[in-house]
């Protein structure tokens, strides 16, 4: 007799805007896994997925009950059943230039929008300009705290 179960198809909840997601999707798509695309915000069983494995954040990859935050590859590798290589990480000059001139470029956009318009929700996210400066400034301060 042979065993006709059916693997659960892999499932990535995401939404627009973030960055996370996006580098979640391109990894899997780099390593030539299929995978269902599904967005929170438009999908509301999606959005109920994601609280049945008891989750309110993305991006995650999911294959049935096991799940992975997606911006851990080496987590995401793991539930998509393939092995996963890591990079050479940038030597800490490299990171630091990289990060400033993000950085710089992101104020000098910042400074072209109005402040009374900073508050205006993002067209198909519901993230202000406000809040997506605050978190573009935000990433250098976690990935250190994080590191360190």
């Amino acid at each position: 007799m042979t065993d006709t179960q059916t693997v659960p198809a892999l499932k990535v909840y995401w939404q627009p805007g973030c960055s996370s997601c996006l580098k979640t999707k391109e990894f899997l798509l780099d390593n030539k896994v299929e995978f269902e695309s599904i967005n929170v915000l438009e999908d509301e069983c999606g959005f109920k997925d994601l609280e049945a494995l008891g989750l309110r954040l993305v991006p995650v990859v999911a294959r049935g009950s096991d799940w992975a935050n997606g911006a851990v590859f080496r987590d995401v590798a793991r539930v998509a059943g393939f092995t996963w290589h890591p990079h050479d990480m940038l030597a800490p000059g490299e990171i630091i230039a990289r990060i400033d001139t993000i950085l710089t470029a992101a104020q000098r956009y910042l400074d072209q929008i109005p402040e009374s318009q900073l508050d205006t929700m993002l067209p198909h996210r519901p993230r202000s300009y406000r809040q997506l400066a605050y978190h573009i400034f935000q990433i250098p301060e976690v990935f250190l705290e994080r590191v360190e």
